[in-house]
């Protein structure tokens, strides 16, 4: 609704031609309100505010403007910070409580020109063409005996095509990961093979939501801190 308020009042008929600044901070806007849950919560008044604050705003979209809503009524969700992204490492991305933390990585995939190891960009498919693919797989948590609020969190998810995603089924990440060169970066897969065994996992993931959010507060310093 307040992507549909700024298009209106800026009279953009086609998204494509909005201006690429505009763009920016509309996406970063999103991404922000989505990961904190804002709309959440009285829905219908925050929504109806952040409305007034863009049409009343001249060109070009302001993200400051509405963001000073969003501090007057939850102070916390103005930002993106490292604890946020580890909170993330116990959430299950596979259900819809970890949906949040799902689209914060899609977006940082999506800006680091990640491909779904297919050839295909992730930018130019949709989530539903996407599969999340766990890095280590589960079954190998039920042999090493690894702590399961990591296995489906932030730092063992990444999004690749269904058919590779079959293709790996099992695999251990030590036999197939030096394969991908450049796409380790862009996947944000630490290079420290070292890190890829069974007993570094927990690091592994830790280290991974690290490198997922100092980038997020390069490509987007609006919203990660």
């Amino acid at each position: 609704m307040v992507l549909a308020a700024y298009m209106h009042s800026r009279a953009h008929r086609d998204p494509g031609k909005v201006p690429e600044a505009d763009a920016e901070a509309v996406r970063d806007w999103l991404v922000l309100v989505n990961f904190h849950g804002y709309y959440s919560a009285n829905p219908s008044g925050r929504l109806q505010k952040d409305i007034e604050t863009v049409k009343g705003s001249c060109d070009p979209f302001s993200f400051d403007d509405p963001l000073s809503n969003i501090k007057e009524t939850r102070g916390g969700a103005t930002t993106i910070t490292t604890s946020h992204i580890m909170r993330g490492l116990d959430a299950d991305l596979l259900r819809r409580s970890g949906q949040p933390y799902l689209f914060v990585l899609y977006t940082a995939l999506c800006l680091s020109g990640a491909s779904d190891r297919e050839g295909t960009l992730i930018k130019e498919l949709g989530p539903e063409s996407l599969a999340r693919h766990h890095l280590f797989p589960r079954s190998l948590f039920r042999t090493v005996g690894e702590e399961e609020g990591l296995i489906s969190g932030i730092g063992n998810i990444t999004l690749i095509s269904p058919s590779l995603n079959s293709e790996l089924s099992d695999r251990p990440p030590a036999e197939y990961l030096h394969q991908y060169g450049e796409e380790l970066r862009k996947h944000f897969i630490p290079e420290d093979k070292e890190l890829w065994g069974n007993d570094r996992f927990e690091e592994f993931c830790e280290r991974r939501a690290e490198l997922i959010h100092s980038f997020l507060k390069e490509r987007m310093p609006r919203v990660a801190k």
